[in-house]
């Protein structure tokens, strides 16, 4: 069987270089005999040190709509001059280091669509280090605020772990544990070296397709034919740490979106397939990956395992779906779903 190169990593089936190059996603580029070993990841950009959470009262989705999740003071140049240039800013995604609006004109843009703080780095964290080091510019829309995850009560249920030194006694309201997911979630985005980031919001669990929908219109709109979709895919596998298998359902509305969009350059990424024990999903190709992207994904997942909850860093992801990072680290696989002809 034939082994066709995508980004990068070499599996069996039909693909095309295009997903991370920025042509039309049906121009079959040629065989490949091995696959390339060193995704571009940025190891020395964690927000552990000095990333504070917002002061009381405030919120990281504070104006997430609105206001695109920027609202940083020092960004009021910047916003001024793309207000002179008719850009409305609240729209645009913003840089994860510096809070700087990231508006158009855009370079190849390659858009992630992610319904949870985790997802990214779980299902497509490779893809995303791939697309980057083909010198795409990379965006990251987050479409939840992640807020109902049963962590926020475990992280005060008095007990211990193996994770980390101390007990859970930390009561956090629904909103300090969301600015506490998008600080990880921000931590992740910058050691992928994504170029943008946006904040949407949407309460977790309630995430419907036209919402999705506004901003694949946005991007399509702002964006030339060089653009890619991607986000998770429908059909996961089930997971008993949700009360809807199979998938869930930000998960579903996030593909239905792109599969509707009938644009040309769409992928999706499974991520409950990497659970213990979970029901088989039956992806298009499954990505095996060199040592180094393995190395360098592994090296993302740990913005999701730090405990210092003195800089609102409470290990989240890892205490939510620990298995999940386990596998996903491990197996070092991506799981890939095309739309359907």
């Amino acid at each position: 069987m034939r082994a066709l190169l995508l980004c990068g990593f070499v599996f069996a089936g039909v693909a095309s270089y295009a997903a991370c190059g920025g042509d039309s996603g049906n121009t079959p580029q040629g065989d490949a005999d091995a696959t390339t070993d060193g995704a571009s990841i940025d190891d020395s950009s964690n927000v552990s040190d000095g990333a504070l959470p917002p002061e009381d009262g405030e919120s990281a989705f504070d104006g997430a709509i609105t206001d695109g999740g920027i609202g940083d003071a020092k960004m009021s140049d910047a916003k001024a001059a793309d207000a002179d240039a008719g850009i409305d800013t609240s729209l645009c995604p913003f840089d994860p280091k510096t809070k700087a609006a990231v508006c158009p004109p855009y370079t190849k843009p390659a858009v992630f669509f992610i319904p949870h703080q985790d997802d990214e780095t779980i299902g497509m964290a490779a893809a995303i280090a791939e697309h980057v080091k083909a010198g795409r510019q990379v965006f990251l829309e987050l479409m939840t605020d992640g807020q109902s995850s049963k962590t926020r009560l475990q992280l005060d249920d008095g007990k211990t772990d193996a994770l980390h030194a101390g007990a859970h006694v930390y009561a956090l309201t629904t909103k300090q544990f969301s600015d506490a997911r998008v600080l990880e979630f921000t931590d992740a985005a910058m050691r992928l070296g994504v170029t943008g980031i946006r904040l949407n919001g949407i309460k977790d669990g309630t995430l419907a397709a036209a919402d999705v929908k506004t901003r694949i219109d946005w991007w399509r709109v702002k964006s030339d034919k060089t653009l890619s979709l991607k986000g998770t895919a429908s059909g996961d596998a089930s997971y008993t740490h949700h009360d809807s298998p199979p998938g869930h359902p930000d998960h579903n509305a996030i593909w239905d979106a792109l599969v509707a969009s009938k644009y040309d350059d769409v992928r999706g990424y499974l991520v409950y397939v990497n659970a213990s024990g979970a029901a088989a999903a039956t992806p298009n190709q499954t990505i095996d990956l060199g040592t180094a992207e393995c190395a360098a994904k592994t090296s993302v997942a740990t913005a999701y395992k730090l405990w210092q909850p003195a800089s609102s860093r409470y290990a989240i992801g890892y205490h939510s779906v620990g298995d999940l990072f386990a596998n996903a680290t491990t197996k070092c696989k991506e799981y890939v779903v095309l739309p359907p002809p």
